[in-house]
């Protein structure tokens, strides 16, 4: 056991020789550190900045302060007044201006009751459907507030008991019952293990995952530089596979903790069982595949051409930023998508261990067919 252990350092020792290794290693820390500073800092797909006809509005000014609160994929900045939004909008510095009039209250009031115009301005270069969604947003801030006239409406129409009541009255009551007011209530595994969740920060399990796919595959590229040199010419053949597969674990083991205990640093994912588990059958399949591919092209100069198509490929086709349905089956091909699946499916951890069989098997019938005592 103590031999093995021995091996094992001395293994993990050579990586660390390695530069590319290295900068492996040095790239993955900065990936995390830029996306986690980038969640940190005001960001958006739409900028909309929006603006007070009157600032002492009271109405005007709470919707405003609840969109600029609120945390979401559009950027809200508040205007010193309608021109200066116009003019952001303008400029390009913002995507579009919301414009809230004086005597806020009045004007949804007016517009419940007889139709009135619209009571938000609403000012564009162009209309898209991004912009389009973004007006839902708008909407359902007005919602709350125009529901109240509605109800108020109704009441002094259709219900003639109550007549009696003042609005205020009314209104309380209306305050008072108890109304869930969510249509839909998302969730998933991470949220609810307490980690964070941002649209920036949300790709960066799958671009960890590739990097720890190209460490392997660099060990794989430092496998067939040995291979060459006869560095492991003293071991038996039939140990040959295990001290490949030994050397490129290593790596993918070494960049899967390093993934994970960033993550847990950027507050992306929280300290879990799961998560260790996930980690070390991750760094186990990565090495696999790996191995499987060194072993196939059992050439360095087409594994070194191979990895950038392969990385450009496992970029589209596994679910780091998208999860197409058309390329789900090809997406199956690689490491990541076991990885970023396990999360939200435990099924995917046995998964990961079918695909790092299939890849071992594979890789040793590849060495039998080539072994000249074959």
């Amino acid at each position: 056991m103590g031999k093995l252990c021995r091996w094992c350092y001395l293994l993990n020792k050579r990586l660390y020789r390695k530069m590319s290794f290295v900068i492996m290693l040095v790239l993955l820390l900065a990936a995390v550190c830029l996306f986690a500073a980038a969640a940190g800092e005001d960001s958006g797909f739409l900028h909309v900045a929006l603006a007070q006809t009157d600032p002492a509005d009271p109405l005007s000014g709470e919707i405003v302060r609840s969109l600029m609160e609120d945390d979401s994929l559009i950027l809200f900045t508040r205007a010193d007044d309608p021109a200066h939004a116009e003019y952001l909008m303008e400029t390009g510095q913002a995507d579009s201006a919301w414009i809230f009039p004086a005597h806020m209250q009045q004007a949804v009031d007016a517009f419940v009751q007889t139709g009135a115009p619209a009571c938000v301005r609403v000012v564009e270069r162009e209309q898209n459907v991004l912009l389009r969604l973004s007006r839902e947003k708008l909407n359902a801030a007005l919602l709350g507030h125009s529901a109240r006239a509605v109800y108020l409406r109704y009441a002094r129409d259709h219900l003639p008991m109550l007549d009696d009541l003042s609005d205020e009255a009314l209104l309380r009551y209306y305050e008072e019952t108890p109304v869930s007011e969510e249509l839909f209530v998302f969730g998933d595994p991470v949220a609810s293990s307490g980690g964070q969740s941002h649209y920036l920060t949300a790709p960066l399990r799958g671009l960890l995952g590739i990097i720890t796919v190209l460490g392997g595959l660099a060990a794989a590229l430092y496998s067939l530089q040995d291979e060459q040199r006869r560095t492991f010419a003293w071991v038996p053949q039939r140990y040959r596979l295990p001290v490949d597969l030994a050397g490129i674990g290593m790596a993918t083991l070494n960049l899967s903790v390093v993934s994970m205990a960033a993550l847990w640093v950027a507050g992306v994912y929280l300290p879990s069982l799961l998560e260790c588990v996930i980690t070390l059958l991750y760094a186990l399949s990565c090495a696999c595949f790996a191995l499987l591919l060194r072993h196939l092209l059992h050439r360095i100069a087409l594994l070194g051409s191979v990895i950038p198509v392969l990385t450009v490929l496992m970029i589209v086709v596994c679910p780091v930023f998208f999860d197409l349905k058309q390329v789900r089956l090809l997406a199956l091909l690689f490491p990541p998508t076991y990885y970023i699946n396990a999360v939200y499916d435990t099924a995917y951890l046995w998964y990961m261990v079918a695909f790092s069989g299939i890849c071992i098997a594979l890789s040793y019938g590849i060495v039998k067919w080539r072994s000249p005592t074959r």
